[in-house]
């Protein structure tokens, strides 16, 4: 199988920081050094979301004068326990939380 095509896009979180002894001069500039502070949002971006965000934030960080800088971080995201196609497997069960019948009345009626 050819690897460019099973490779998966790069993938980011991204980190708000701050910094010293650096001066930035455009937005996508990276600090050599800098201290995470909190992360933007609990979740993955792609390389073109990631770029997004640092435009917007960076350049107006750049405007400011802060000392506070948005960096992309790249992440692996890996799905533990998942199988490939063949492999004999046992599915989770989950709890009832209504009968069938309840569940399909409540999430088809409506008023009108």
């Amino acid at each position: 199988m050819d690897e460019r095509r099973t490779r998966t896009p790069q993938m980011f979180r991204l980190w708000i920081a701050t910094y010293s002894d650096w001066r930035p001069t455009r937005w996508n500039e990276s600090p050599p050094q800098a201290t995470a502070l909190e992360l933007v949002e609990d979740a993955v971006f792609s390389a073109d979301e990631a770029a997004l965000f640092l435009e917007g934030f960076n350049s107006s960080m750049l405007s400011h004068g802060q000392r506070i800088w948005a960096v992309a971080i790249p992440v692996t995201v890996r799905y533990d326990g998942d199988v490939q196609p063949g492999v004999t497997v046992r599915g989770f069960v989950f709890a009832e939380v209504s009968t069938p019948t309840e569940a399909g009345t409540a999430a088809y009626s409506h008023d009108g």
